[in-house]
């Protein structure tokens, strides 16, 4: 029961870091470089009260070729969510990338030659006429741009590459290492982008950097690092179902800070959505003249 009190408060965390983000108004690259130094930090501090800092060091430097691939893509995909979740309602930002499942199915079969089921056809035509009503939904909205939707895919597309780059780093290494390895890395890459577009890197408001802080510790910590831990002992695919739940979460809260409306095309948009991620996770068959929903195995 502990382990399922701790999924949801996992599930409600991650729902909030389009809300934080968009509420820091702190521009991308400066809110990124502060939130993974910040983590880097404190998950190496944390660390450090087990190994030593030589041997943590020692561990990502030795595994260097996947740490500082992994670490930006990692940075390519937090730069384009908090762009999207900036420039767009908090509700596009997560139903688009809740999508994210449907690149890592395609990715997969390309990096590790896992099978392609057709449930993923389904998936595709599902996602397509969700995208469908997320367009006339945007219409309706009256928003100006796409550039807020565009960054919300392309950010499910590179977490999707992260997960999967992820997957193979997490064989030779510690993963608490790899968590300290890529944030630092992630780091770096959101500095060098500040100092490139002379963002300035102070001069914010108090809200902004309370709003700052919450992505360290909500999102970040409560929820990514709470959601790894938990992959040890409940089902994954389950767990990845859960996480639709997100984007009526942070659209929930999205209207209560921000008065952002959701009309009847962005739920359709999210109806939608949702069902093609869940044919990627379930199964349906015959069974002694009985229709049984089966969920695939992990």
């Amino acid at each position: 029961m502990l382990h399922y009190a701790i999924y949801i408060v996992s599930i409600f965390s991650l729902s909030q870091s389009a809300v934080l983000i968009k509420l820091s108004g702190i521009p991308p690259e400066t809110l990124g470089f502060w939130r993974m130094i910040g983590a880097s930090l404190l998950l190496l501090g944390f660390r450090a009260l087990k190994d030593s800092y030589k041997d943590i060091l020692r561990d990502i430097i030795a595994n260097k070729k996947w740490v500082i691939p992994t670490g930006i893509f990692f940075y390519l995909h937090l730069w384009s969510y908090s762009y999207s979740a900036q420039t767009t309602s908090v509700a596009h930002c997560m139903i688009l990338f809740a999508l994210n499942p449907l690149f890592t199915a395609v990715g997969a079969k390309i990096a590790f030659n896992e099978p392609l089921e057709k449930n993923v056809i389904f998936s595709y035509l599902f996602a397509l006429t969700g995208l469908y009503f997320l367009l006339r939904s945007r219409l309706s909205l009256g928003l100006d741009s796409w550039q807020g939707e565009a960054a919300a895919l392309a950010s499910g597309a590179l977490y999707s590459i992260y997960a999967l780059l992820s997957k193979r780093s997490r064989k030779s290494m510690n993963n608490w290492n790899f968590s300290v390895g890529i944030y630092f890395v992630c780091a770096l890459c959101f500095l060098a982008t500040t100092l490139t577009m002379s963002t300035p890197l102070t001069g914010y408001s108090s809200t902004a950097w309370l709003a700052l802080v919450g992505t360290i510790f909500i999102p970040t910590f409560l929820g990514h690092s709470l959601f790894s831990y938990l992959m040890n002992y409940l089902n994954i695919n389950w767990m990845s179902c859960g996480k639709l739940l997100e984007p009526t979460l942070s659209a929930l809260v999205a209207f209560l800070v921000f008065r952002e409306l959701i009309n009847i095309d962005t739920i359709l948009a999210f109806f939608f959505t949702s069902a093609a991620v869940l044919f990627l996770f379930f199964k349906w068959e015959i069974k002694d003249n009985r229709f049984q929903i089966l969920l695939r195995k992990k």
